[in-house]
């Protein structure tokens, strides 16, 4: 079997099946016991590091600027809509700051966590934040301080979702919330869609690829996910995310469609969790 003698992050099962074969060394594995998709082995951190360059932000901020912008109001939004008290918020992985930028706007008190160097340090000297570049754990932010922790299209990029997770919960107040924002494993229409246009079905790892995913998530694994890091699920639904107007429309017929087959199919999962016992569905 691929993988014996890797343990799952989720789990700790050291069995897995093969999904994927990627430039050596690595290969796309489903866990034997919890289906979690992830990469073997993890590229190391200065690897990661580097493919959040200047360039990897180049378009964030030139074409799709004022559509990112109308993003993150509606993520500001979505929060009130969750968790109506508090002020304090951390984003973690926090890009060039925008999000961070138009929250304060609002009256909340931020900080934000980058592993991308270029990325912290635009968002530290251009719109002055207080951004702490590198692992959330190794950020020395107090117990039970922020009453939101944000991770927008974070989870499938870093090299151990549940250590993440763990030292969000450590962080997050007792009645705070985390939201978590991913892109969806079983987005059926956009993977259909994808084959049809481009006659090949979409690769889950490129070590030479422009953002790697190193985990990969369904509704499931999420959920699984989460609750391995001692987080309970409030809700959880689609992500509406997509900025080009392309994807917005495949997504858009992928959420309908999702509503009347009663599959989640649409593009993205976004969950909201307490750090503490609380209702889920």
């Amino acid at each position: 079997m691929p993988g014996v003698g890797e343990k799952c992050r989720a789990c700790g099962c050291t069995e897995s099946d093969l999904v994927e074969t990627c430039a050596d060394p690595y290969r796309v594995v489903r866990c034997s016991r919890c289906s979690l998709v992830a990469v073997r082995p993890q590229p190391d951190v200065c690897q990661l590091a580097n493919c959040y360059g200047s360039d990897y932000y180049a378009e964030w901020a030139g074409a799709q600027a004022l559509a990112r912008r109308e993003l993150w109001r509606r993520r500001l939004r979505q929060i009130r809509g969750l968790h109506t008290d508090g002020r304090t918020l951390l984003d973690v992985g926090c890009g060039l700051g925008t999000f961070l930028e138009l929250a304060r706007a609002s009256g909340w008190t931020v900080s934000g966590t980058e592993i991308s160097p270029a990325a912290a340090e635009r968002a530290g000297a251009a719109l002055g934040l207080e951004v702490f570049c590198g692992e959330v754990w190794d950020a020395g932010f107090p117990e039970k301080h922020f009453d939101v922790v944000t991770l927008w299209h974070v989870l499938e990029h870093v090299r151990d979702p549940v250590r993440v997770l763990r030292a969000v919960s450590r962080i997050a107040k007792t009645n705070g919330l985390v939201v978590i924002c991913v892109p969806n494993l079983e987005s059926k229409v956009f993977n259909c869609i994808y084959r049809v246009v481009r006659g090949r079905r979409v690769s889950l790892f490129d070590p030479m690829g422009k953002e790697p995913h190193l985990f990969h998530f369904t509704s499931a694994t999420l959920k699984q996910v989460v609750g391995a890091a001692g987080l309970t699920v409030v809700s959880i639904g689609p992500d509406v995310g997509q900025v080009e107007t392309v994807k917005r429309t495949i997504d858009s017929v992928a959420r309908l469609l999702s509503m009347i087959v009663r599959r989640p199919w649409y593009a993205g999962l976004m969950i909201a969790c307490a750090p503490e016992a609380g209702p889920s569905n």
